[in-house]
């Protein structure tokens, strides 16, 4: 069993450690950069009426040493920021920036071999999750910056590609976006949560 639930700063170290394991996985494996989002993931944390993003953890019960309950001693092994933004929004088309949509501004999961399937297991979430919560949603989108997520993303979860060129700061960007959907078995894998009382 997996819970995700909002984020409060007393995750600020966990979700630190997934995000430096993930870009030296990338960098060490794949020879890509990752951005680091680190520093801002820790200021939307300590300072949360500055922004309606919303972060989330990602947690391994089954690691829990008590399997039976929802423990703050589970492991967090993966986080995702959602906004009502749209990330690089001068390459989306005004009709599209006219549709109603949530972003997913960052993702990162734990590279560890046990927690491969972590990355589809957010994806099938925050699916389920706008369809559920934000009705009115026509999409879900992100945007990555190498083309290999890119293709994963849309060939392995059926993300539709949408376009590609230069983010704000020059580099690559693939727009993706993915309508939202109820999936009604997920619940016996995922539960969605709130903070635990000892965070």
């Amino acid at each position: 069993m997996y819970v995700i639930r909002p984020a409060v700063p007393a995750d600020a170290d966990g979700i630190t450690r997934v995000i430096d394991h993930r870009c030296t996985h990338h960098l060490v494996r794949h020879d890509e950069l990752v951005r680091n989002d680190g520093d801002l993931i820790r200021r939307l944390l300590t300072h949360p009426g500055e922004s309606r993003d919303r972060v989330w953890v990602f947690t391994d019960e089954t690691a829990a040493r008590d399997r039976l309950t929802i423990s703050d001693e589970a492991p967090l092994v993966a986080c995702l920021t959602l906004t009502e933004r749209l990330p690089h929004w001068s390459l989306w088309t005004r009709e599209e920036c006219a549709e109603p949509s949530l972003s997913i501004d960052s993702l990162y999961t734990d590279p560890a071999p046990e927690q491969r399937r972590t990355g589809w297991m957010m994806h099938c979430w925050v699916v389920d999750h706008v369809a559920r919560t934000y009705r009115q949603a026509e999409w879900v989108r992100c945007v990555v910056a190498h083309p290999r997520v890119m293709r994963y993303m849309r060939d392995q979860w059926g993300w539709e590609y949408v376009r590609s060129g230069p983010g704000a700061d020059g580099s690559a960007a693939h727009l993706l976006q993915h309508r939202p959907e109820a999936k009604p078995g997920l619940a016996a894998l995922i539960t969605t949560g709130q903070p635990t009382s000892a965070l």
